[in-house]
């Protein structure tokens, strides 16, 4: 099921004819949403760029402007990115330093955040604690936020919640050694 919503996350539908539904899930990068609805489907009105969706409860995307295609089944087909990319909107102009002795990783993921346009995101956990120094220049606070974890030891993931609003962003360790929880089955999951 895609649940769609305004710009103003109200929702609007509920696209019950919405097929070739799938996720491109990858650690620490923007996640995509592909769909296809019927091409005749009154649904289709309320998919308008830069509206948002959910698929069956899990988290929030929203629609790309591109070109209205149509498939060889005569459907139109939709590509929706995560709305962790909405920091892509926003920019830090200037030169910026940040960080070094006294200032923790949280303190500089708060910084990049304070920098939004509109307050869409707020930091909600931080399991790191280093003081290194940033420097940024005319970059977009999603890439900020991205270069703020890669001088950091051991695995990490960036991990979302768009349940509520402001949605909220956690930097978490990445425990490779706890029990996975997802699977792989035979006939049901594998591609």
């Amino acid at each position: 099921m895609i649940e769609i919503f305004d710009k103003q996350r109200r929702r609007v539908a509920i696209a019950e004819n919405a097929h070739a539904i799938s996720e491109q899930e990858r650690i620490n990068a923007v996640w995509y949403l592909y769909f296809s609805l019927p091409y005749k489907d009154p649904k289709n009105e309320y998919c308008k760029p830069f509206w948002y969706v959910r698929h069956n409860g899990g988290e929030l995307y929203r629609i790309m402007p591109s070109q209205l295609s149509v498939d060889e089944a005569g459907a139109s087909v939709y590509q929706c990115e995560h709305v962790l990319a909405t920091l892509i909107d926003n920019v830090l102009f200037g030169y910026h330093i940040v960080g070094n002795l006294g200032v923790y990783t949280a303190e500089v993921i708060q910084y990049v955040l304070n920098h939004q346009l509109t307050k869409n995101w707020m930091l909600d956990q931080c399991d790191y604690r280093n003081q290194f120094e940033y420097g940024w220049e005319q970059e977009s606070l999603l890439s900020a936020l991205f270069s703020i974890a890669s001088p950091l030891a051991g695995p990490y993931m960036w991990v979302t919640n768009t349940l509520t609003y402001p949605w909220k962003l956690s930097l978490k360790r990445l425990d490779t050694k706890g029990r996975p929880e997802m699977y792989v089955r035979r006939r049901h999951n594998m591609t």
